[in-house]
């Protein structure tokens, strides 16, 4: 049943032309769910993303069960009467404290299709976005994902990290994976000051504040702009 709903989601969201992309550990899918299912999903596109995956799951006899809420990132449970459990998790901005790091748009730009059946980034954003969720959030690499990352590590990776990084934050991030520094708080903060300057820069220091304040919002009062896309997922009884 799981394969059944998967092919006809995937299906539904290509034949819509929405623009989206399986984020990682997309390599056994449809056949095989190793981990959740995470997706990026363009801002303009994801009420419409949210209204196919209710119908599929309503075709398919799957209940969504609202996990967690954060700001641009919902987390989700569908459950089955045959015991499925299939994890979605779906972004439509990457940010820390509220504040962008990496451009989902061009990520969704940059996005192919993979064994003819659902999208994903390239190679060089989907290094980006791996390494700069453990090291903003974690201010380290684990062992087993430094091997991944060396693995996706190519000539144009750098592209993806130029809006919000300078040449020297770059070059140390290439120097953490290709020496495998497990460690890296002092790296972490520059990044995260970068981010917060370069917001700054693009958007103005009132734009910065209310999207951190939103953000804080949102992660501890659970009362925000969101709570009517949580009400389009769940059918109240």
């Amino acid at each position: 049943m799981t394969l059944k709903f998967l092919n006809h989601f995937f299906n539904s969201l290509n034949e819509s032309n929405l623009s989206y992309c399986v984020l990682r550990g997309y390599e056994s899918l449809p056949e095989k769910i190793n981990n959740d299912i995470d997706f990026g999903v363009s801002n303009s596109f994801k009420f419409q993303f949210f209204d196919i995956l209710k119908e599929t799951t309503k075709n398919h006899g799957y209940i969504v069960q609202v996990e967690l809420i954060r700001h641009s990132v919902i987390k989700m449970k569908l459950t089955n009467r045959y015991g499925n459990i299939i994890k979605i998790d779906v972004w439509w901005q990457f940010n820390y404290l509220g504040l962008e790091y990496l451009s989902i748009n061009k990520m969704l730009n940059s996005r192919k299709l993979y064994k003819n059946i659902f999208y994903v980034p390239s190679i060089e954003y989907e290094f980006a976005l791996s390494y700069l969720k453990e090291l903003l959030h974690n201010s380290w690499i684990r062992t087993d994902k430094v091997e991944v990352l060396t693995l996706k590590m190519k000539e144009k990776s750098h592209v993806p990290f130029n809006k919000y990084f300078n040449k020297n934050i770059i070059d140390d991030f290439f120097i953490s994976v290709e020496t495998k520094k497990f460690k890296l708080k002092l790296l972490s903060l520059r990044a995260k000051f970068s981010i917060l300057l370069k917001n700054t820069s693009f958007h103005g220091l009132f734009y910065v504040l209310i999207n951190i304040y939103r953000y804080l919002k949102i992660r501890f009062l659970y009362r925000n702009e969101y709570y009517n896309l949580m009400n389009k997922l769940v059918d109240k009884k």
